[in-house]
């Protein structure tokens, strides 16, 4: 026999189940295999466990999962041997590993995710010059995974007013976007920024390398000196 991962899979129901269990598999190994394939062998093998995925190359952002307590993308993320995979623990369960993003998106509503348009009389310029370019591009490469809200010290103790790096990372884009005129200091100030203390977990979990705690910093900075 081949060797074999060992994986434990959070399982609750909230329409039928009292409270969580955790539920044990064994999937054969191979070299290169991923949270999410072993996910997909347990679902066609064993068992009908919920959990989302879509473009399985950590564009979408749909299959973000805890693995050993670590917030995942399934689909490039190198399976262990031995693994725990649970759903990201700020959110309510809707079933498994299937957490409900409302909360998040509820966050997203407050801090006008659309672009202001600026005023009348501001000219755009013709061409935009490469900083501007890449400092929004910095910001907009974001999949919206949510493994940095998850990886928040803040957050995990219940956010202390604080509405998380995910939503700081999307004021930011607007901010540096050259065509907003909104008033996004401000904003972002409302949601806690100045509560954010850069501890640095959100950009050693990002998937696509984002800096976000230096991008938080920059806001604050130009907070503080708009006080």
């Amino acid at each position: 026999m081949g060797e074999k991962i060992e994986v434990t899979i959070f399982r609750y129901d909230p329409a039928r189940d009292f409270k969580p269990r955790y539920e044990k598999y064994e999937v054969p190994y191979r070299d290169g295999i991923t949270v999410l394939e072993v996910l997909r062998y347990i679902y066609d093998n064993y068992s009908p466990i919920a959990f989302r995925y879509g473009c399985r190359i950590k564009a979408c952002g749909t299959c973000s999962v805890m693995m050993n307590q670590r917030p995942v993308l399934a689909c490039k993320e190198r399976a262990q041997k031995v693994m725990t995979i649970e759903p990201l623990p700020i959110f309510p369960v809707i079933k498994d590993l299937v957490f409900d993003f409302d909360r998040y998106l509820e966050k997203r509503a407050r801090i006008r995710p659309f672009i202001d348009p600026p005023k009348p009389t501001v000219e755009m310029p013709r061409a935009l010059s490469y900083e501007t370019v890449n400092r929004y591009r910095e910001c907009e490469v974001c999949i919206e995974c949510l493994i940095c809200d998850a990886a928040c010290p803040l957050l995990k103790d219940s956010g202390k007013g604080f509405s998380g790096p995910s939503t700081m990372l999307e004021i930011a884009r607007l901010y540096r976007e050259p065509q907003d005129d909104g008033d996004r200091i401000r904003i972002a100030t409302s949601e806690g920024l100045l509560r954010c203390d850069l501890c640095g977990k959100c950009s050693e979990v990002c998937p696509v390398d984002i800096k976000v705690h230096e991008i938080i910093k920059d806001l604050q900075e130009m907070a503080r000196k708009e006080r």
